[in-house]
């Protein structure tokens, strides 16, 4: 959990210089918020333990998680799969769904829904490769796989699969290039 956290740390600090930069961002970026706690909660879910008992922590956890979800308006439950290096570049009405896999170094702009899809008993979510961009307004729903690389325009909707570096816009979503999502995921690995 240390390692992800610190590499979704690491992106929201790249610009904040000194210790009083990296203060201010934590106190003023929501994002980091809904990640910490998110962070803590999938951790405790996953190894079904924690620093304090489970039976304490997690409805305590689960309790916090909801206040955040408020504050922010980011809903990322602790059951989704997300890589290290997470960024949420801004306030509010984000929501992704607790089957929901997003992959490493993963971008997401606000108004974003990554959503489950399809008709009774068939109903999957994305499953989200590394690096990816989601501009603001994107919804993907349903079993689809984005590839790496992706860039997903504003308010696009994504039903279907998107190979590596593509470039989606539209509704429905279309491939206008395959320039892929660089110099809009910018992170540091070491």
């Amino acid at each position: 959990m240390m390692n992800f956290l610190k590499a979704d740390l690491k992106r929201y600090f790249r610009n904040s210089p000194g210790i009083w930069g990296k203060l201010k961002t934590i106190m003023l970026t929501q994002g980091i918020w809904a990640t910490i706690v998110y962070r803590a909660g999938s951790w405790c879910h996953q190894k079904k333990m924690c620093f304090f008992p489970l039976q304490f922590f997690m409805p305590v956890l689960t309790i916090i998680q909801k206040l955040t979800e408020i504050a922010t308006g980011i809903q990322i439950p602790f059951t989704a799969k997300i890589g290290k290096g997470l960024y949420i570049g801004h306030f509010g009405c984000i929501i992704i769904s607790p089957k929901a896999q997003l992959g490493d170094y993963c971008n997401i702009s606000q108004g974003v829904t990554i959503g489950q899809g399809g008709r009774e008993g068939l109903q999957k979510t994305p499953v989200i490769g590394d690096r990816v961009y989601i501009a603001p307004g994107a919804k993907l729903f349903g079993g689809i796989i984005i590839g790496n690389d992706v860039a997903i325009g504003a308010n696009a909707v994504v039903t279907k699969d998107l190979p590596d570096s593509a470039v989606a816009v539209g509704v429905p979503a279309a491939i206008i290039n395959f320039r892929g999502s660089k110099n809009f995921v910018i992170f540091d690995t070491d």
